[in-house]
């Protein structure tokens, strides 16, 4: 039997993950620390090229030719949740990717309930954003989240990020004070942003902003907190409520 070849990629908002196996599960070839291939932020078109460039290179360090055939291409990918939005993505890639016999494009929480088990489960993501998908025993999903950044990723690091450079500009302008002592999160914005003065969060808000950079805000944030830091305490403890309201959004629907 001759050996067929499949590409997977599981795509975040920070970075990708891909790997080539054969029609034995036998790992060939695995890269990380790829670029993020969230349709949304990068646009369709772009997306598409990238993957190409991804699953290319996973071929090369497993020994193929990028012109070998593939038996399957899968794609995990954050933001996407719409059924109509990935076939026209999928259109896209089959335009530009003419190896593969077939390619499949789902959200970034159907991969790890496919990995882990057939009866369905529930995944909650959270890294640069957040998302949580129910998939019941008869494959029916419940979801809540993956709204993207500005309508939704509650309790993701870039929620965390975002609520503490807010809980930092409303006490430095007396708007709201905060639970507790901002010293070290104004000194973590500053660092991190390599800022001086707060006028320049503005480039980085708006003219230059970069979700996965703002979000990396977040490991100083831990940082504050393991070192015992009130308000960085206190800011993980509102992202794990705000990931528990996800579980709670989707359990009246879990099957029994």
């Amino acid at each position: 039997m001759p050996v067929k070849y499949f590409v997977g990629i599981e795509g975040g908002a920070t970075h990708s993950t891909a790997i080539m196996v054969d029609h034995e599960g036998t790992i060939l070839a695995e890269l990380g620390n790829q670029p993020a291939t969230n349709l949304w932020a990068l646009g369709m078109d772009q997306c598409a090229i990238l993957i190409k460039e991804v699953m290319t290179r996973v071929m090369i360090k497993g020994g193929l030719s990028p012109d070998e055939r593939l038996s399957g291409l899968g794609l995990c990918l954050s933001g996407c949740e719409d059924e109509h939005s990935n076939e026209r993505f999928r259109d896209i890639l089959t335009k530009i990717i003419k190896t593969a016999d077939s390619i499949s494009v789902a959200s970034d929480t159907k991969g790890p309930l496919a990995a882990a088990t057939e009866s369905g489960g529930i995944v909650l993501i959270a890294g640069t954003g957040s998302n949580c998908l129910l998939t019941n025993p008869d494959g029916k999903d419940v979801r809540c989240g993956g709204w993207g950044y500005l309508l939704g990723d509650e309790g993701s690091a870039w929620w965390i990020a975002n609520k503490a450079i807010k809980f930092y500009m409303d006490d430095e302008d007396q708007f709201v004070k905060a639970p507790y002592d901002t010293t070290f999160i104004g000194e973590a914005i500053m660092r991190h942003f390599n800022i001086t003065v707060r006028s320049n969060l503005l480039q980085h808000s708006y003219q230059r902003f970069e979700k996965a950079f703002y979000a990396d805000l977040t490991s100083k944030v831990a940082m504050g907190a393991k070192a015992g830091d009130k308000l960085c305490l206190h800011l993980f403890e509102l992202a794990g409520d705000m990931l528990a309201r996800h579980l709670i959004a989707v359990s009246p629907k879990i099957d029994k």
